[in-house]
């Protein structure tokens, strides 16, 4: 489902809200057709998705309905039974513009228990550019109670002389060190990283891309890409010391939230053919992406974003 772009501007004068939400309502309507779901008391699902690059972020906006939980919102008040009035969810986190996720889970208050339905529903609304993977009954919560979320960055092709390098200089940042400088933040900012690698990952014969993966509970605010782009600029243990900054932010594009495994889920997320087959496409469109990337932070943006709407 892809609201014209064209009505964006209009979207941001309230007075035309109510009239354009029930445009795009009425429209999935139209695309869903003929379907019929159980009413039950009012109960929080848990709902696991994934999706690629395209949208302006992930966590609801009022003003912007081409969000991540915007879209979701606008699939269930469609089917009638979304029953939340919060505009801030739990979530495993939040993601920035253009940052693509495979493992994100959102809770949402609805009215049926009809998961299997609902999600074909949602799906047939959603897909290519987002999945729901799974429903389930709230058994966690996804933000506090997630032990670690692990993010992978395309940092481009680089020889496996200079990966060796990368993957040296950035065991720095292993361990717990308030990353304020390696941040958007402006106070201290002390998190632990549980890992970090830097390898090259051969897409297929002859062609490699360099992919950065850090493990850690949580992150700050572009913690992850200011220490892709202090690894690319050489300087990250001078960043991290506080001696040096980052020159250049790298964009948002080459980031994936890849996964996260949560304290108290007591069973894993089912996997599904669609979900799988989305996962692939991300990846794909990801690979994309990385091709852009050169020997430093200097990527090429708009031929990137042209890419991925072909």
């Amino acid at each position: 489902m892809q609201l014209d772009k064209q009505l964006h501007h209009l979207y941001l004068s309230p007075a035309n809200r109510d009239y354009i939400d029930q445009c795009v309502i009425g429209k999935i309507r139209s695309v869903l057709g003929d379907y019929k779901l159980d009413s039950v008391t009012v109960f929080e699902a848990a709902f696991a998705i994934s999706y690629d690059h395209s949208f302006p972020g992930s966590a609801f906006q009022r003003d912007n309905p081409f969000c991540v939980e915007n879209q979701l919102v606008y699939v269930l008040r469609a089917l009638g039974i979304y029953a939340d009035d919060r505009f801030e969810f739990d979530r495993t986190g939040r993601t920035d513009a253009n940052v693509a996720c495979l493992d994100q889970v959102v809770i949402l208050r609805i009215s049926s228990s009809n998961f299997s339905l609902i999600k074909q529903f949602m799906n047939k609304v959603l897909m290519p550019r987002m999945c729901v993977k799974s429903i389930q009954c709230k058994q966690f919560s996804p933000r506090f109670d997630c032990v670690f979320r692990t993010y992978q960055f395309l940092l481009g092709t680089l020889s496996d002389e200079r990966v060796k390098v990368l993957n040296k200089e950035a065991q720095c940042v292993v361990g717990t060190h308030d990353f304020c400088n390696l941040s958007y933040e402006n106070k201290e900012v002390v998190r632990t990283v549980n890992h970090i690698t830097v390898f090259n990952l051969q897409v297929y014969i002859g062609h490699k891309i360099t992919v950065m993966e850090i493990c850690g509970k949580a992150f700050a605010y572009h913690q992850v890409r200011c220490i892709a782009s202090a690894l690319l600029e050489g300087n990250i243990i001078q960043v991290l010391q506080k001696t040096e900054k980052i020159k250049k932010l790298v964009p948002g594009e080459g980031l994936v939230l890849l996964k996260a495994k949560w304290a108290n889920a007591e069973q894993e997320w089912e996997s599904n053919n669609t979900g799988e087959e989305f996962e692939r496409f991300v990846k794909e469109q990801t690979k994309q992406f990385a091709g852009f990337a050169q020997e430093n932070t200097e990527w090429n943006v708009k031929q990137s974003i042209k890419t991925i709407k072909k």
